[in-house]
């Protein structure tokens, strides 16, 4: 009896440890595809020259130390307006010249200023053939704060 007792426990244990793993599988493919979301709307907004748009698809990276990494552009600010056009255009440049593009790997790192989620885009020519799109969740969103 009592060989079944633990046998049933082993069980049970072996289960929760799939089930949980299973949730984080889930867990990882749904952020992914969010971020993959947000990635796809910013580079459709920087395309069109849609700046205000897109502005809350950028991490703020500007002088204000109380925003840096932690909010997104303010397109109504004039400084802000600046450095999402500026942004903009590289992101605009990086598409045009690389033509069709594919979302190729995602990974997740934990930094200083949260939780990094990268997308590799693979562009099928141009001088740069990928890139890495690096996103933070700011208010609830996904917003790129780097491109490497």
């Amino acid at each position: 009896m009592k060989k079944i007792n633990i046998l049933i426990l082993k069980t049970i244990f072996v289960l929760f440890l799939i089930f949980i793993f299973q949730q984080q599988q889930y867990s990882q493919i749904k952020r992914a595809d969010n971020v993959r979301s947000a990635l796809v709307k910013l580079i459709e907004y920087c395309v069109n020259d849609d700046y205000q748009n897109a502005s809350i698809y950028f991490v703020y990276r500007g002088n204000d130390s109380l925003r840096k990494w932690v909010d997104v552009y303010d397109y109504s600010n004039e400084s802000d307006k600046k450095d999402v056009i500026t942004q903009c255009k590289e992101v605009k440049s990086l598409v045009e010249n690389g033509g069709e593009f594919t979302f190729k790997e995602f990974t997740t790192k934990k930094e200083s200023e949260g939780e990094w989620c990268v997308w590799q885009i693979a562009f099928e020519k141009g001088e740069k053939k990928t890139a890495y799109f690096a996103c933070l969740k700011i208010k609830g969103k996904y917003a790129l704060g780097d491109i490497d």
